[in-house]
């Protein structure tokens, strides 16, 4: 088993925000998407969730909503 998993004291969530506590039990999050990354967008994501003081969840929903905007407003430029 060594060498598999995150080192000792690893925390996925040292902000140690809950980013699940303001929707919890309304069934609002209950589906995931998995999207693959290469290694340069994972460390720029991570280097500006670290510097917004985020967690990831909140990053991904954030850059969604920017996109389903964008688009919005494309289909109202048609």
């Amino acid at each position: 088993m060594a060498g598999k998993g995150q080192p000792k004291g690893f925390v996925g969530n040292p902000i140690g925000k809950n980013q699940y506590v303001d929707k919890a039990g309304m069934g609002e999050r209950t589906k995931t998407l998995s999207v693959r990354v290469t290694l340069n967008m994972d460390q720029a994501i991570r280097d500006s969730i670290k510097a917004k003081g985020i967690t990831l969840t909140q990053w991904v929903e954030d850059a969604f909503e920017r996109k389903l905007k964008d688009l919005e407003q494309e289909s109202k430029d048609d």
